[in-house]
């Protein structure tokens, strides 16, 4: 927190009517629906895998059937696991030059991390004014654009991998059912597990992502009003990992976070929060 920052809210303070700490402060949401929107991003590029895939069942079909039929297996330099491997190598490329590429990638991240603050700016700008009637401290905040920088540059890594991993295991099963000699159905089945895996972890990325995100801004705009601690609330429900339930009501410092478990929201898809530690604001009011 800089001098003037913190000479602004003590002056605010000794202007407004409020001389004790607030008695119960208000929970701060999750930005539920940046949340969405990352996973409506990870999920196209999964669709689009989907779709390329789709259009490979013929050339599955008929591999898949010559195998069978010849009962000889798929090696590695057979024709048929050489004829689906070129088929994968041009969803690739179509996928790099399309759905993939990093300009486009960079500007969805940017836009969606642009929206999580907008959401934090605007939870924690009605926490203050109806705990300490002050308003949030605005104004530019080099730490603010180096986080959404950091945000977009990583997540455009993570979408990227998601939709490569997808085609990773698609090529992995397809080449294990030639070798198996499996039906055409069978592959099928397994390729649609493969699917659900593919989705289940956008969703924990969506998850991880905006929570850790939504966790950063809110330690920047709380220590730049002053507030260095908090209280770890956690989602109070059967969800609720055990380390994380005995968290609940204990008060710890930004700077040093709760050891291994650092930050609320920090953790791989953690729902906790920070109540902020308001009473140091008074002293001496």
């Amino acid at each position: 927190m800089s001098q003037s920052d913190r000479l602004r809210v003590r002056k605010l303070l000794a202007e407004s009517r409020r001389r004790l700490p607030p008695k119960r402060i208000p929970r701060q949401r999750h930005p539920s629906g940046a949340e969405l929107r990352y996973r409506a991003r990870m999920v196209q590029v999964l669709d689009e895998v989907n779709a390329e895939v789709a259009s490979l069942a013929p050339l599955i079909d008929r591999l898949a059937t010559q195998i069978v039929q010849s009962n000889e297996g798929a090696r590695s330099d057979a024709s048929p696991a050489a004829e689906f491997l070129g088929a994968i190598s041009q969803i690739r490329k179509r996928m790099n030059s399309r759905i993939l590429s990093a300009p486009a990638l960079r500007r969805a991240a940017r836009e969606i991390a642009a929206n999580v603050d907008r959401f934090n700016r605007g939870e924690l700008e009605g926490l203050f004014k109806r705990t300490l009637g002050i308003p949030l401290t605005t104004g530019k905040d080099l730490s603010i654009d180096r986080l959404i920088a950091s945000f977009a540059n990583e997540n455009v890594a993570l979408i990227k991998d998601l939709g490569k991993s997808a085609l990773d295991r698609v090529q992995t099963t397809v080449l294990d059912g030639f070798a198996r000699g499996r039906t055409t159905r069978d592959i099928a089945k397994d390729l649609a597990e493969q699917r659900g895996i593919s989705k289940r972890r956008a969703a924990l990325i969506a998850r991880d992502q905006i929570g850790t995100l939504n966790s950063e801004l809110t330690q920047v705009r709380h220590v730049r009003m002053g507030v260095t601690s908090y209280v770890w609330r956690t989602a109070g429900d059967e969800r609720v990992r055990d380390e994380h339930a005995a968290l609940e009501g204990r008060v710890f410092t930004w700077a040093q976070g709760a050891g291994s478990e650092g930050n609320p929201g920090e953790p791989i898809a953690c729902r906790c929060e920070a109540e902020p530690v308001l009473d140091p604001l008074f002293e001496g009011l």
